[in-house]
This record gives C-alpha cells, structure tokens and sequence, in this order.
C-alpha cells in the first residue's frame, strides 16, 4: 500500500449489503509526523528540527545512549552514555567507565 504524505493506509471491515468486506482507506498521520506506519508510527517529522527516535517518535533531542544521525536517532557504542556525530565518539560514558583522551 502507498500512501500519501500525512497520510497512511488502513483497511476497514465494511458490510455491504449483508456481505463484510474491507475497503481501504486513508487516515491522518499524527500532527508531528510527515510520513507513518499508523497513527502512533511516525516515518519522518514535519518538524525539521526534530529528530526521529528509536520508537519512532518526533523529539527536540535524542535521549541519552543514542546521536542525531540526519535526523534519526541512532545508538552509541557501549559503553558510550553519549556520543556525537558517530556512535564511537563518547562525550560521556556509563559508570564505572570514565572517559579518557
């Protein structure tokens, strides 16, 4: 199924007739989202200063873990807390690790 952007296609049981059958359908994407899977699975942000998590939500920052890679939240190497640019430039490290360099 293709779908148009703000939009995603959805297929509902209908009964015509007496006969059930599906029909599809477009349904909103959410507000935040230019593309989606459904309604709570954004594809892309309208929003081009946001960034696209891992659970594929709009957000002002990625959360700690992961880096802004064009726009998609992607995950730091262990044991990387934060990293820029790439995942193996740490800026800070989980516990016990300290940085080092």
């Amino acid at each position: 199924l293709l779908s148009v952007v703000g939009y995603y296609p959805t297929e509902l049981i209908v009964n015509v007739s007496s006969v059930l059958g599906l029909r599809k359908v477009c349904q909103n994407c959410s507000p935040e989202c230019l593309s989606c899977k459904n309604n709570a699975t954004c594809l892309s942000c309208v929003d081009l200063n946001k960034v696209l998590t891992n659970d594929y939500k709009c957000v002002d920052f990625c959360p700690p873990g992961y880096y802004n890679h064009s726009r998609i939240c992607e995950l730091c190497n262990y044991p990387c807390l934060t990293c820029s640019n790439t995942s193996q430039i740490c800026l800070s490290c989980y516990q016990p690790y300290i940085l080092s360099g």
